[in-house]
């Protein structure tokens, strides 16, 4: 089946004073519709139920997306078939086809997760969720798209994607990249083939009782690479809507207003996958964890270049640790 994205660039583009719209049924989502407007953007209608409106009634303005609660629209379908509705339009404003694949592509998502009948409640529910995804990219990065890559890596090339999507932080701010129970795992990349990497003596420092790896990536800048954009289809391939929806999102909250104009980012995915090596915490040369009063939020670079890597005998006690590439 054709992507989203090419559905949505073989409608034709209605004059640019028209207030109709071009349009076919959203994919596999009827009566939803996939539209073109005059100025040539991606619309997304979400039919509101009769006697159900989505009850959010002021329209919503981001940088990139636009909502319109409880309007009548009217399409043209194909052979010129008109007809007339109450929708929800979204709107995507962008030009940049990287963004506009990546809304069609969430919204997909979003709708996925809602189900094949859902209610008023859930589809505002979906309405929200694009509208906060991109009002977050009108925020501060939280990381380097370097990082975010290579933490999208080690999804996209598991042996479980889903248990790591599910694990995968949900806040950027979070003190590790993965976790499930008393495991975690924190990703550090380098640019330079060189495994120096940054710590907080807090992150070297996780709670009794739990295991934690550190996993060092070469991440290289390759104009013929895997694009931040590609790699997150690669990691959202095979996954639930749910899961694949949550991916997406954790990604714009975390790399907030440079999501925009981090997609066609290339990395050298073969260097990449083929440098991936674990450490337990133990290893990294640190600090002294005995500071002096009044003194907190420590960090510094260390080199486990020479470091002992973890065995692959001790991942086999772990699904949560077997699951990542390269460890067996």
């Amino acid at each position: 089946m054709a992507s989203v994205l090419a559905l949505f660039e073989s409608l034709a583009s209605p004059d640019i004073d028209s207030s109709s719209l071009t349009a076919i049924e959203f994919p596999d989502h009827a009566p939803h519709k996939l539209c073109k407007n005059g100025s040539g953007h991606p619309v997304v209608l979400i039919r509101e139920s009769e006697g159900h409106p989505i009850l959010t009634p002021l329209p919503v303005r981001t940088e990139f997306v636009h909502v319109a609660y409880s309007g009548r629209y009217e399409v043209v379908e194909d052979a010129g078939k008109s007809s007339t509705g109450i929708y929800t339009a979204v709107t995507c404003t962008s030009e940049d086809v990287l963004l506009l694949r990546y809304f069609l592509n969430v919204v997909a998502a979003l709708l996925d997760s809602a189900g094949e009948a859902p209610t008023a409640k859930q589809l505002e529910e979906v309405i929200r969720s694009v509208v906060r995804l991109f009002r977050n990219m009108a925020q501060p990065s939280a990381a380097t798209v370097q990082g975010v890559w290579a933490e999208l890596l080690l999804i996209a090339t598991s042996s479980d994607k889903s248990l790591l999507a599910r694990t995968w932080h949900s806040n950027p701010a979070d003190r590790y990249d993965f976790m499930l129970g008393a495991d975690r795992l924190e990703v550090k990349s380098s640019g330079q083939r060189v495994r120096r990497h940054h710590f907080g003596l807090e992150q070297l420092s996780p709670p009794q009782g739990t295991t934690l790896w550190i996993a060092s990536v070469f991440v290289e800048s390759a104009g013929g690479g895997v694009s931040l954009g590609n790699l997150i289809e690669m990691a959202c391939d095979g996954l639930a809507a749910e899961e694949a929806g949550r991916l997406r999102l954790v990604v714009a909250e975390t790399l907030g207003s440079g999501l925009a104009f981090s997609l066609d980012r290339s990395f050298d995915l073969e260097l990449a996958t083929d440098s991936v090596q674990y450490f337990d915490y133990g290893v990294v040369p640190s600090v002294s964890r005995t500071l002096p009063v009044g003194v907190t939020e420590v960090r510094f670079v260390s080199d486990i270049s020479s470091a002992q890597t973890v065995s692959p005998l001790i991942a086999q006690a772990s699904v949560f640790f077997r699951s990542f590439p390269h460890v067996t």
